[in-house]
């Protein structure tokens, strides 16, 4: 099996998608638009894309852009893999005495109550990066420059290790979708999400029950994107085939005109997510 991702080698995702699908073929993108490409036109079978961090949460970028593709209609998100994420100080020389960090954002962010009490060093000299693995490279590239980066891009880009578990939280974790073109039953414990035009007067509850008739749908959450604001994004507790879901999604087309089906996958722990103890989140 084929398996895109974000690369190069030594990225979180790259490392998520090696551990969860160990046999795949990896290939590795430049964008979250070239890894959906890669799915819609058959290269791949699967795609792994990140939509958010139980420490620094969702980036708005980041989800809107993963949400607006899967609007798009042409693939479906089908399983979330939650990976852990490690953060390690790497670098040639040792760290006192280095004068610059290489750092991609995600990691300033995860890696905050270390770099308060560790970076006064490099307070005027962080530079930001694109990816872990080009932090990594290019610490590996300057003698005199560390980098936040996986342990994987340490080893394939050949910069030691000097500090690990730098993360604020030691569960820290990332969220992906796997994409792909074909959906799979899951059994009963999953979530489908769900796109509708945007209306409050659904998604305004208190807590995450939204009385459709009787019984209740379960809403996980509901997402708004920043780039389209006309829509919305339900989860829902339930498969495509259970009556509450089904109960909803005719809600939502009576009510809204419309309700597209982007995916339907296992369910995940939401306790763990920044910022989703209830609906609107």
């Amino acid at each position: 099996m084929k398996v895109a991702c974000l690369g190069p080698v030594g990225t979180f995702s790259e490392e998520a998608a090696l551990s969860h699908w160990p046999p795949a073929e990896i290939v590795r993108c430049a964008t979250t638009e070239d890894v959906f490409r890669s799915v819609e036109r058959g290269l791949c079978e699967r795609g792994l894309v990140p939509f958010h961090n139980s420490t620094s949460g969702s980036s708005g970028l980041t989800i809107t852009r993963v949400l607006a593709k899967l609007a798009e209609g042409k693939v479906l998100a089908v399983e979330v893999v939650i990976h852990p994420v490690v953060w390690c100080a790497v670098s040639r020389k040792p760290l006192e005495e280095t004068e610059i960090l290489f750092s991609h954002e995600e990691g300033l962010r995860q890696c905050r109550p270390w770099m308060e009490r560790s970076g006064a060093r490099w307070k005027d000299k962080i530079e930001r990066t694109p990816s872990t693995a080009a932090a990594a490279q290019a610490a590996s590239e300057n003698e005199r420059g560390a980098a936040l980066a996986s342990r994987r891009a340490a080893t394939y880009y050949k910069v030691p290790v000097r500090v690990s578990d730098l993360q604020e939280d030691p569960d820290n974790a990332t969220f992906f979708y796997a994409i792909a073109r074909d959906h799979h039953e899951h059994g009963n414990d999953c979530c489908t999400l769900v796109v509708s035009p945007s209306g409050r007067e659904i998604s305004q509850v208190a807590g995450p029950t939204v009385r459709v008739g009787d019984p209740a749908a379960r809403v996980r959450r509901t997402l708004l994107v920043e780039t389209a604001p006309e829509l919305e994004f339900h989860e829902l507790a339930g498969g495509l085939d259970d009556e509450n879901v089904k109960e909803f999604l005719d809600l939502l087309r009576k009510e809204r005109g419309a309700a597209t089906v982007v995916g339907c996958h296992p369910a995940y722990p939401l306790t763990r997510m920044v910022g989703s103890r209830n609906t609107g989140t």
